[in-house]
């Protein structure tokens, strides 16, 4: 059978798991990265009120949540 590497931790990677299945693909849950609180929870607000961004750029939906 042949694997299919899905980038997330297990629980997020179930409904990707069950895409791929009938494709023949046996899904491997194999988070390569982890979200975790800022150090200092205010250094962006503090950023954004001195001013000087045109924009802020966000890298994913779990950066914008957070």
């Amino acid at each position: 059978m042949a694997h299919a590497v899905i980038t997330r931790e297990p629980a997020a990677a179930a409904a990707y798991a069950a895409a791929l299945a009938p494709l023949g693909l046996d899904a491997l849950a194999m988070p390569v990265t982890r979200s975790a609180p800022p150090d200092d929870p205010g250094a962006l607000a503090r950023a954004v009120a001195g001013g000087g961004y045109a924009a802020v750029i966000v890298a994913s939906a779990r950066a914008a949540f957070a």
